[in-house]
């Protein structure tokens, strides 16, 4: 990886990483603008999510926020540029290990969302608020030292319970193109409109759509 500050000012960075050789959890922290390019692991599904909430990034010339989570492309290729106190967790799995818990579990509709090119997942703020402090809480044994590293219980953690999470979230998640991600006053407008079609028999307000959409009743109307 070859990070770039592009401001004026110090520079902190921390890395925090588990590798069980099946699963691979990162944390980055940046306090600075830092463009970031390199390779992601190559035979593994390799995945980015914000660490924090209000976190907003451009990944690959796209611009995201605390309700993506992102999934690299074949090519391994890393692009990105982040904001000042900038957070971010990757998660990277082994293909084979992936396709097993896919398989076993019966995720279908992940599988099929992860065969694509490059892909990006909306989901719901308190969702990946969830997933995040789960990996926060596998990160903080690093610092710590604390022996439940080495017990198994910790290893499934990382093997197998923090991919059901991932994979269950994916499954029931808003896949956007990444190719073709919209502006926001545009996508507001798509959702709402399939929220109001599943809603039928519902009375909907315009500030009800403001709200779940993150956009002003102005520019919805």
């Amino acid at each position: 990886m070859d990070c770039r500050k592009l401001d004026v000012g110090s520079f902190f960075g921390e890395l925090n990483l588990i590798d069980s050789g099946l699963v691979q959890v990162s944390r980055f922290m940046f306090d600075g603008i830092i463009e970031r390019y390199g390779m992601t692991p190559k035979g593994y599904v390799n995945l980015i999510l914000p660490g924090d909430t209000n976190q907003t990034y451009k990944w690959f010339h796209k611009d995201l926020d605390s309700k993506f989570l992102g999934k690299f492309p074949g090519s391994n290729e890393l692009d990105m540029l982040s904001a000042t106190r900038f957070n971010t967790i990757g998660v990277s799995i082994k293909e084979s290990h992936l396709d097993k818990l896919i398989d076993y579990y019966k995720f279908s509709e992940a599988k099929a969302l992860l065969a694509q090119q490059e892909s990006v997942f909306e989901l719901s703020l308190i969702e990946l608020r969830m997933l995040a402090t789960f990996v926060h809480s596998l990160l903080s044994f690093i610092n710590t030292g604390n022996k439940a590293m080495v017990s198994p219980l910790f290893w499934y953690k990382v093997e197998y319970t923090l991919p059901y999470m991932i994979l269950e979230l994916i499954e029931k998640s808003y896949s956007v193109d990444a190719n073709k991600l919209v502006a926001k006053k545009e996508y507001a407008l798509q959702e709402s409109i399939k929220y109001i079609n599943r809603n039928l028999h519902h009375k909907i307000s315009i500030s009800e759509l403001c709200t779940k959409y993150a956009i002003s009743q102005k520019s919805l109307e």
